[in-house]
């Protein structure tokens, strides 16, 4: 079950996401539009991120240093909460000119592998990658990549046994924190499973919030970063983006 009741507590599990093509596939045009000032060296990020596991598996036991690709291909396995994650995302956004209806098809039918490689990856539109004048200065994708995933403190803060869903600014970030909702919600590593869900405290990517809940809600934002839980009586929220 999901327990945070201190910043500086003993830590037991932790959840990560080793940067993968998502990454490569920056482009100098969808860099901004992706908040990057610069385009990555991916094989760096990718050495760096592996160091960086190494040394968290000094603090915990390596089996509890989780990857939210692995831990995203499980919860598909389930036909329900697939349904439910696909619709969730065509709501959210998708690139320009997408058909909606079209792409959720094709979303359900995919495999499992591939359909996670296009929920984190990007899924690419076919038609918009014949020159590559067009793929450097377009958005070529159904689903724009998410590189900014790599940053796990931002999708969403656990606070006591509960969940705040990270309800991003700018729109390139919602989709880290929706696919990191579910995680939470359904894998049993991260909270989910057969046993009561985790209260959430703060959640703007509901299913019934997409559909068109409180307006009022739709200007209020706030990301996991924000969020310091000092002790179990105490959280300090911080003003960002």
């Amino acid at each position: 079950m999901l327990n945070v009741t201190s910043e500086i507590g003993t830590l037991r599990r932790v959840v990560v996401h080793t940067p993968g093509k998502e990454v490569q596939r920056m482009t100098p045009a969808l860099r901004h539009d992706l908040l990057f000032d610069d385009i990555l060296y991916h094989e760096l990020a990718r050495h760096e991120h592996e160091a960086f596991k190494r040394l968290l598996s000094v603090v915990v036991p390596p089996e509890c240093v989780l990857d939210s690709a692995d831990l995203l291909r499980d919860i598909l396995l389930d036909s329900e909460t697939r349904q439910a994650l696909v619709e969730s995302v065509c709501l959210l956004g998708v690139g320009p000119d997408t058909d909606r209806d079209g792409l959720k098809r094709e979303l359900l039918d995919a495999d499992v592998d591939t359909l996670v490689s296009w929920l984190i990856e990007g899924k690419p539109n076919p038609g918009r990658h014949r020159h590559l004048t067009q793929y450097l200065s377009e958005m070529p994708y159904q689903l724009p990549p998410i590189p900014n995933l790599m940053f796990m403190r931002d999708p969403c803060a656990v606070v006591n046994n509960g969940l705040v869903v990270g309800h991003m600014y700018y729109p390139a970030r919602q989709r880290e924190a929706l696919l990191v909702r579910y995680i939470y919600r359904f894998h049993p590593l991260a909270g989910g499973g057969e046993g009561p869900r985790p209260p959430m405290w703060f959640d703007m990517l509901s299913t019934q919030a997409l559909e068109g809940g409180d307006k009022d809600n739709l200007h209020a934002t706030i990301e996991g970063g924000d969020v310091l839980v000092i002790r179990s009586d105490l959280v300090i929220v911080g003003v960002s983006e």
